[in-house]
Order: structure tokens, then sequence, then C-alpha cells
């Protein structure tokens, strides 16, 4: 039986061609970004200012499924007055997002502390919470400023 050299060289040619595409297609479809590189800032975020009266009011940011959740994973904004850029949607409401929740009808929280110097007297601590996006509920809008009067007892 007598083999045709020349399909058979053409057959090598095809598959030279197709292994030659379909290299760079898969090691460079496998390439991620530089690291230590910090990602890109969230698309929409909405200042806030934080004042109370008296000022100078130490001011944490927490979120969390409920209350004792968010406080506990607190981060200090500043001192009154102060602003800090908080993650929003498109229509600027609040985008709690990476919280690990009970289910998804449950609306994530985000609180807002303001708490008196040590040893100030008549002065109380202050809380304001928002709630986010949940299955068939509706977030809270971001606020432009939050005002805490650190005179109002809990």
């Amino acid at each position: 039986m007598k083999i045709n050299s020349s399909l058979l060289a053409k057959g090598r040619n095809n598959f030279a061609v197709a292994f030659l595409l379909i290299c760079p297609v898969i090691f460079l479809g496998c390439a991620s970004g530089p690291r230590g590189v910090e990602p890109p800032p969230p698309r929409y975020v909405h200042d806030v200012r934080f004042e109370s009266d008296p000022p100078g009011m130490r001011v944490y940011f927490g979120t969390g499924g409920e209350v004792s959740i968010a406080e506990h994973g607190v981060t200090f904004v500043g001192l009154t007055p102060c602003e800090k850029k908080i993650k929003c949607d498109s229509d600027g409401n609040f985008d709690i997002d990476g919280i690990r929740l009970y289910n998804k009808f449950r609306q994530p929280l985000a609180i807002f502390i303001a708490e008196p110097p040590f040893g100030q007297t008549n002065l109380f601590r202050q809380e304001v919470s928002y709630r986010g996006q949940a299955k068939f509920q509706t977030p809270d809008k971001v606020p432009d400023a939050v005002f805490f009067d650190m005179h109002k007892s809990p």
C-alpha cells in the first residue's frame, strides 16, 4: 500500500498551524496581573461627613449581619469633624458585600458609632445604623452627613 507523501506533509502542516494558534491562547488566557498591585477603587463611592456636639468625638464604622457582629469589626474613621468614603451602588444605596449572612433575605447592616473621650461626664455613646441590599428589600441611602448629639442619653 502506497501512502501519498503530499497528504502526509499537508496533515503535519495543519497540525503545526493549529498548535501555533492554540498555544498562545492557552498561555495568554491564564495570565494574571502583577502581584502587589492594589485592585481598582470601587466604582461608586459617597463621601459622608461626621459631626458631633461637642466636636472631637471618636467615630467608628463597621458592617455585619446584626448590630453585635458589626460592632466587633469596627474601624476607626477619625475625630469629628471628619469624612469617610462609603461604597454605594449607582443609586446611592449602601453596597455592603463580603458579609456572611444567615440567609439572602436578611439585610446586612452598616453602623456608625461615636464615642466620647475617656473621662468625659454627661456625654453618651451614640450609634446610627443603616441597612444594605437583600432579596425583596430596598437598602438605605448613604447619607451626606451624620450628626451625633453626644448629650442625648441612650
